[in-house]
């Protein structure tokens, strides 16, 4: 939902294990401050680098486990090398416009990042764009290993603050003890970009609807 923002400037992408090519599925929200561009380009992107790295720590001898935290790291930090030089056939003009601008992937509010913005000399504040500031910004992601249980009923991936975690949970719950098929998470959806509109938010609002039965 374009929400009061003049532009959307978020992007969604949902790539489940055959879109992939491997044994996971891949789920985001990009938020992009300052327009669309980087957003649309990660939404297409991304995922495919995490692919090639998790092949890449695939072929290393003796693994039991994938180190994740090493495979999202290298993810991002591809990505974000490729926004330094801009995309492949964009000229000059739109790659300085990549680099001017920044993008979230879901990346939460945490105190341990906010001192180390701050002990560079930075401040964390609500400004419309990212523009120009590292190495205040940057692209290494928090990752976060956590397996799954039979009690892990549904995921929501999500941008803006004005709607609590709580309550986002409360709303998807309800929704699917009415009806637990597709019709049930998109009524669930609905009513959370509905909520978010209500409570003022002033952000694009973007959350995704997808059912997927994995055993």
């Amino acid at each position: 939902m374009l929400g009061r923002r003049r532009s959307m400037e978020d992007a969604i992408t949902v790539a489940p294990p055959w879109m992939m090519g491997v044994d996971y599925a891949f789920f985001t929200v990009y938020d992009w401050h300052g327009g669309s561009k980087v957003a649309e380009e990660c939404s297409k992107r991304l995922h495919k680098y995490l692919e090639k790295h998790i092949e890449k720590e695939k072929k290393l001898p003796e693994k039991v486990e994938f180190d994740w935290k090493k495979v999202m790291g290298d993810c991002f930090k591809s990505m974000d090398k490729e926004g330094e030089v801009g995309v492949e056939g964009d000229g000059e003009i739109a790659a300085a416009k990549w680099r001017k601008d920044g993008l979230t992937a879901l990346v939460p509010d945490r105190q341990d990042e906010r001192e180390r913005i701050e002990a560079l000399g930075g401040r964390v504040l609500n400004w419309n764009g990212d523009q120009y500031i590292r190495p205040l910004v940057i692209s290494e992601p928090e990752v976060k290993v956590q397996r799954r249980t039979e009690f892990d009923d549904f995921v929501i991936i999500a941008t803006g603050d004005v709607v609590s975690n709580e309550v986002a949970c409360k709303v998807v719950r309800q929704s699917l003890d009415r009806n637990k098929s597709q019709s049930g998470a998109t009524e669930a959806t609905a009513t959370l970009a509905e909520l978010a509109i209500a409570k003022e938010s002033r952000d694009n609002i973007s959350i995704d609807t997808d059912i997927f039965y994995i055993s």
